[in-house]
């Protein structure tokens, strides 16, 4: 045994105790793992769990297919999505053990022929490290350029190309955290252009082939040699098979792997990059991996967060793990370890069900023997911390589409009452208490490390910064009364369908005029347009590959969501005609303020680009 924490695992699966406290087996931890998986319907689950030098557990649970009843091995393959980032990083750090590129260096200089809109490039270029971060200020993907529904796969540049509506920095690189798959397309072509290789083909050589990931590809297609687990969705009663699609953003994540090969994964990680005691990648590498470089929460003193392609985990828990996880159609996955202890997880479910509740069960099983940490804590200083009191609006959105409802409804509200600290969100019901760690860093209650930080931009303008987050001061009184003014609008458009279906009765009975008719029924029809529009794109994930192409459901779409400002303007406009010739102030007064709200949400959503929304062409 290298460690005494490996030999503490490995008493406790012979069943003994210590200190009289029960200790859990990994037969029982496979048990709880699987009513979790019944519980949230999880047909099958890749999973190792392994130390330095000994692998605890390595196969599956479930069926990786379940039509077929065929269960899970060490060898079926699992789409493990996003991890594959840890494996483009491993690229990029092979690349620059070998002295042919730098964290630092600009891409504007080696990968010019990559379209990149950057209206900061001489003061805030571009870099290697933005990428790899995702600190560059890229949009993440759009809707209709996630799946490829060509017989064919774009190579090099091209794939780059795909993405160029979202290689458009946002703000100045290096100041915010936003996850973009598209900066690892990216990094993924500037692994070819150094290396002279397909990326695919250079990492199995210099990462795969090396850790002895004999079983796992990075195919954008399924071969047939090999074993692949069904995706699969829960659909009410049963598991409906989820269709195989190839990705363009391949280097960030079409990686197959097996928990065989993610066993040895795990330990490469637990060995400091040391393969049977052979050095593949030295152990600085790793360091830098493991470290946030960019951010100004790193900048601030925070030193957890995602580095290259290297993320923390477990903040609550006895101790923290780095690591990654993934998700593409129907397979969620996570992988995690911790060097100081030795030990770490791969797990990944062909269901599609999130894995936090599996994750911290074995993080805990990890973790039974160790004491309950004493994280660092200093008495508030509610005189240093009164300038920084406020709201904070999100200004960081992950995508641009949803960014002016991610400002709208992602805040944070900063409050001092009693010598605590309290942070929030804009509605209140979500409220934990901050514990200051340093002068403008602090931690959640029952987080044991600092996530969130005061800092000042490049701009003098002071921020709130979490591990993956930036928010901006804002005023909490100009957010609310948006809010209020958009629950405004929602009463009356309910309202109108109770009028509309009252207009037509009279329209039918010919109580009233035509034109009476068309203004107490358009914002009904507006209403409903909108509403149908909504449970269209609530339907978005299984429909998601038909947002490439000019079909059925991209056009309802688009029409739904033209027709509610068509509706409401004309309604509106033949309002304001007759309206002197309604006799009932209520009824003039009602169809006044409804039309004037939907009108301004007509606009509102026209300047987010959801009026007329064309995902073919985002």
């Amino acid at each position: 045994m290298k460690n005494l924490f490996s030999l503490l695992l490995l008493l406790s699966f012979s069943g003994f105790a210590q200190k009289n406290k029960p200790v859990q087996t990994i037969g029982e931890l496979t048990d709880s793992l699987q009513k979790i998986m019944a519980k949230e319907r999880m047909p099958g689950l890749m999973l190792t769990i392994a130390t330095r030098d000994s692998v605890l557990f390595v196969g599956g649970l479930g069926y990786a297919d379940v039509q077929k009843k065929q269960a899970v091995t060490p060898t079926t393959l699992f789409r493990i999505g996003s991890i594959t980032k840890t494996f483009t990083s491993l690229g990029i750090l092979k690349l620059i053990a070998q002295n042919k590129i730098q964290l630092g260096n600009e891409l504007k200089s080696i990968i010019s022929e990559v379209p990149i809109q950057n209206d900061w490039h001489n003061k805030y270029p571009v870099r290697v490290v933005h990428l790899l971060e995702h600190t560059a200020g890229f949009d993440d993907m759009h809707l209709n350029v996630i799946y490829n529904l060509t017989p064919t796969d774009p190579r090099g540049l091209d794939v780059a190309k795909v993405f160029k509506k979202s290689l458009v920095c946002r703000w100045k690189p290096g100041e915010r955290m936003a996850y973009s798959n598209p900066g690892y397309a990216v990094a993924g072509y500037l692994l070819e252009k150094i290396s002279g290789k397909p990326y695919e083909q250079f990492l199995y050589e210099n990462v795969l082939q090396p850790i002895g990931m004999t079983h796992s590809n990075l195919n954008l297609r399924p071969d047939k040699k090999s074993v692949y687990a069904q995706g699969y969705n829960w659909k009410g009663s049963d598991y409906e098979p989820v269709t195989l699609l190839p990705i363009y953003a391949g280097a960030a994540g079409t990686m197959n792997a097996c928990a065989e090969d993610m066993a040895k994964y795990v330990q490469f990680y637990l060995n400091n990059f040391k393969v049977n005691g052979q050095k593949i990648l030295p152990e600085s590498a790793l360091d830098e991996m493991e470290k946030v470089h960019s951010t100004l929460a790193a900048k601030a003193g925070i030193k957890n967060g995602y580095g290259l392609a290297n993320t923390t985990k477990g903040h609550g828990g006895k101790a923290l793990f780095r690591g990654h996880n993934g998700g593409i159609d129907g397979f969620i996955s996570a992988f995690g370890y911790n060097r100081e202890l030795g030990v770490g997880y791969a797990l990944s479910n062909n269901g599609g069900q999130g894995v936090d509740k599996l994750e911290e069960l074995i993080q805990q099983f990890l973790t039974q023997q160790l004491p309950v940490p004493s994280p660092v804590s200093m008495t508030l200083d509610t005189k240093a911390i009164e300038p920084f009191l406020g709201y904070y609006a999100l200004g960081s959105p992950r995508n641009e589409l949803l960014a002016f409802m991610e400002r709208l409804l992602d805040g944070k509200n900063i409050k001092s009452t009693n010598n605590t600290l309290t942070i929030s969100n804009i509605f209140g019901s979500e409220t934990d208490t901050l514990v200051q760690t340093a002068p403008l860093t602090f931690r959640k209650k029952n987080f044991n490390v600092a996530t969130y930080a005061f800092v000042k931009n490049s701009e003098g303008t002071t921020v709130l910064v979490q591990e993956g987050k930036y928010f901006e001061p804002a005023s909490l009184g100009i957010t609310w009364l948006k809010i209020s003014l958009l629950i405004l609008a929602v009463l009356c458009m309910v309202g109108s369908l109770v009028v509309g279906a009252i207009g037509l009765i009279f329209a039918v009975r010919r109580s009233i005029t035509r034109n009476d008719a068309w203004v107490r029924l358009l914002p009904a029809m507006a209403t409903l347009s909108l509403l149908f529009s909504l449970i269209l794109l609530g339907n978005l994930e299984e429909n998601l590959p038909k947002t490439a192409t000019i079909n059925s459901y991209t056009v309802s779409i688009f029409a739904t969501t033209a027709l509610f400002a068509v509706f409401t303007l004309v309604g509106f406009y033949r309002l304001n005609r007759q309206y002197s010739s309604y006799e009932s102030a209520w009824l003039r007064g009602f169809l006044l303020v409804t039309y004037g709200l939907m009108s301004c949400l007509s606009v509102y959503l026209y300047t987010n680009g959801w009026i007329g929304i064309q995902l073919w062409d985002l």
